[in-house]
């Protein structure tokens, strides 16, 4: 791979601006859930599509890892020190803070409850209730990225250059299909299940076509074929944007500007000052994508769960949201430090 243009401490802080940016666009479509306005964010950018810009960039970033590290079990300990903690906390936050809102919910037919949580295997099986055993705080997309983590050592033993990456990339349009045969094939018939095509849809084999667009950019720089890779992307955006599929579309344009990117690591040109505040923010912005929906939540409880318009009610609805994202992100962040220290040293 030949040298970037990073900034002098070999860090591309343009990349920190897309994982924030894409943070913020998450935060805020969930906002409309609470407080009765005009869902600009979603009119603009599409239902959730931070979310995809995450999943190119988690494309990128992993296979960056990955080639970093020297066997594949250093490489898993890496993700598990880097994902786990803070996702197991956040799902102890979600249990503590679901029961204190709903009280028992309703029962798993499968009987796997939250283990379906701390195993991953919310968005690969169905279930009675998908708010409660699928989606619950949005945390299907933590499903995709742990599966992916753990599927990437394998496709990389396949996808070895650009052009394997990019027939990949294609392929995983077909592995799709045929999870979704499989999903129907198995599960149409049981009785009481919920959203069916949705767990076809949003599960880490229909997430690889995001995944596959940071593989794509990963191996258009490895082997200096950046304007290859932008076409591609670019195609491939045109496309999304003729099926309909915008989520497509905003994760080409994340490809597009990874490798865009990548000549410039400081393309905003600011101080390193205000540049290590966003390395900062860049960071924790993680705490705040898992606990966030929790923090509305819990916010939305405690002013009476009532339904908001604009006006001092949804003001001191806010407050509290973003008083409880701070803590409830510290507490993660905690967690992960305590982790660290326990199991680094």
């Amino acid at each position: 791979m030949k040298q970037s243009n990073f900034t002098n401490d070999g860090h591309n802080y343009s990349l920190d601006y897309m994982r924030i940016f894409a943070m913020l666009t998450v935060v805020a479509i969930h906002v409309p859930i609470y407080i009765d306005l005009p869902n600009f964010i979603e009119a603009v950018f599409g239902r959730g599509r931070g979310v995809y810009i995450f999943f190119s960039l988690s494309g990128y970033l992993a296979c960056c890892s990955y080639m970093k590290v020297t066997s594949v079990l250093s490489y898993y300990k890496n993700r598990v020190f880097r994902i786990l903690p803070s996702y197991y906390m956040g799902i102890v936050l979600a249990f503590i803070c679901n029961g204190i809102i709903n009280g028992d919910g309703v029962k798993d037919i499968f009987h796997l409850g939250w283990i379906r949580y701390f195993l991953a295997l919310n968005t690969v099986l169905p279930s009675n209730s998908y708010n409660d055993w699928n989606n619950i705080y949005g945390y299907w997309t933590m499903s995709c990225f742990i599966w992916f983590y753990i599927m990437l050592p394998f496709i990389l033993k396949i996808v070895k250059c650009f052009k394997h990456a990019c027939m990949f990339w294609v392929g995983s349009f077909f592995i799709l299909a045929l999870w979704k045969q499989l999903i129907y094939f198995v599960f149409s018939g049981v009785p009481n299940i919920e959203n069916l095509s949705d767990i076809a849809g949003i599960s880490p084999f229909g997430a690889l076509r995001f995944f596959s667009v940071g593989i794509v950019a990963y191996y258009a720089i490895h082997d200096n074929k950046l304007w290859n890779g932008i076409i591609i992307s670019t195609i491939m955006a045109i496309m999304g944007m003729f099926i309909d599929r915008s989520s497509l579309v905003w994760a080409c344009l994340a490809g597009i500007l990874i490798i865009a990117f990548y000549n410039n690591g400081n393309m905003f040109n600011i101080n390193i000052k205000v540049n290590n505040v966003i390395r900062w923010f860049s960071k924790k912005s993680f705490y705040v994508y898992l606990t966030h929906l929790i923090a509305f939540d819990i916010a939305w409880y405690l002013i009476g769960k009532e339904n908001l318009n604009l006006g001092i009610k949804s003001f001191i609805w806010f407050l509290i949201a973003m008083f409880f994202t701070i803590i409830f992100s510290f507490i993660l962040n905690f967690t992960d430090n305590i982790v660290q220290k326990i199991f680094k040293n």
